[in-house]
């Protein structure tokens, strides 16, 4: 029997500071079905060491040009652990 994980979604804000994205986030996570998490780029930066660290968010963009391979790596960990199914192992 095959089973077929279900990934979640993934909703992106962006915007300046004090343009509304922790606002729109809670509505989302207050209004829409299924459970949502708010996982901001805040967040990222706590758990990421330092030293690795591209500058302004986790993005690339030229800031660290050396950081950017790893950037990609942190982007698919990310998605990882907010689509893994819920029970999954």
């Amino acid at each position: 029997m095959s089973q077929e994980k279900e990934h979640g979604q993934i909703v992106i804000l962006n915007g300046t500071p004090r343009s509304g994205k922790s606002s729109i986030a809670n509505v989302i996570q207050n209004t829409f079905d299924g459970v949502w998490m708010n996982m901001g780029v805040d967040r990222f930066m706590q758990m990421t060491p330092e030293r690795c660290q591209p500058g302004i968010g986790l993005r690339p963009g030229g800031e660290r040009p050396d950081l950017e391979p790893l950037i990609v790596t942190l982007y698919h960990a990310m998605y990882e652990s907010i689509a893994a199914p819920v029970g999954s192992d």
